[in-house]
């Protein structure tokens, strides 16, 4: 698509409206770099065959598509475009930068007219939902000015200069962070980056403000998202990297592991005594002590024997407890 037709579908649609800086980043995302004044032209001039109206008493100038414009579109939009569209904003708003959000809003609006228009398709988002498995926490407050910032910093490849506070510390610190990607992860939304060049991992409900840097980021050369997340970084690890787990399971329990396995490297052994024995190699974290511990007395740690013994330990806290 070329300038001038990326222009125009950056444009939302009266009431909302976008000003030239947005647009310029929006077309940098693009691989096109133009000046504010150029854009600025190139929409005066589009104006003349186009229902578009500049809103000058703000600087920079804001553009929008007039109200009465409804046939304008890139390409027309069809019941099921406006479907895939009304449902990926619904899902996926966590995730998107503000900019997109904003670019989004008027299409989504435009969906919802479309979907009121196409009968049975319309029906489909009364007949699906996405669940979390167990328990869902209400999530945390997140400022939007901390939100929009960070999204920007990982979109723009750009610093950030943060005052963060540590779980249970007394007080905050500010500190320098490059910003490498952006992980939500049930009700929590976690920024992955570099401090002073080591991997860290920040809650956004725990910046309580933000500035965003004109330096670049620097992104480590062996970083790799899926394997950072592979290796159970998110999911605060206990010890080393991996464990070599050996859990005797009652056989009411073995269905769930046959359908879904714990690990790629899983085995189940035969079945002795109404119960199997699972091995696999697995990160040593809390998700998984806590993954065992729902089991119950339906599972029996063996090995590693630090595992056991921590699980002995607690099941005898809990015997103190319920007497």
């Amino acid at each position: 698509m070329h300038v001038p037709s990326l222009l125009l579908s950056f444009i939302p649609r009266e009431p909302d409206r976008i000003d030239t800086t947005r647009l310029r980043l929006a077309l940098a995302a693009q691989g096109i770099d133009r000046t504010p004044r150029a854009i600025q032209q190139q929409l005066t001039s589009l104006s003349s065959d186009h229902p578009i109206r500049c809103i000058a008493t703000s600087k920079p100038y804001q553009w929008q598509w007039r109200r009465e414009a409804r046939g304008y579109e890139f390409p027309p939009m069809n019941a099921h475009t406006a479907l895939t569209l009304t449902l990926a904003f619904e899902y996926l708003s966590p995730l998107l930068p503000q900019a997109t959000l904003q670019h989004l809003r008027s299409q989504v609006t435009r969906a919802k007219e479309v979907l009121g228009q196409s009968g049975s398709v319309a029906k489909w988002k009364n007949k699906v939902r996405v669940l979390p498995r167990g328990i869902q926490l209400l999530a945390p407050k997140i400022a939007p000015e901390v939100l929009h910032t960070v999204y920007d910093g990982v979109l723009q490849e750009r610093c950030l200069l943060v005052c963060y506070k540590k779980r249970n510390a007394k007080s905050a610190e500010e500190f320098e962070v490059h910003p490498l990607a952006i992980v939500a992860r049930g009700s929590l939304i976690t920024m992955v980056c570099t401090k002073k060049g080591e991997l860290r991992q920040l809650h956004l409900h725990r910046i309580q403000s933000i500035s965003l840097l004109d330096e670049r980021v620097r992104v480590p050369a062996s970083f790799d998202l899926d394997r950072f997340i592979g290796e159970g970084n998110l999911a605060f690890r206990k010890g080393g990297q991996e464990i070599f787990l050996r859990a005797l399971f009652d056989t009411a329990a073995v269905t769930t592991l046959e359908e879904t396995p714990l690990a790629r490297t899983q085995t189940l052994g035969e079945e002795r005594e109404g119960r199997r024995l699972l091995e696999a190699t697995v990160p040593d974290t809390v998700d998984l002590r806590a993954w065992l511990a729902s089991y119950g007395p339906m599972v029996e740690v063996l090995e590693p024997r630090a595992l056991r013994d921590e699980f002995a330990a607690n099941a005898k806290k809990l015997a103190r407890l319920y007497k």
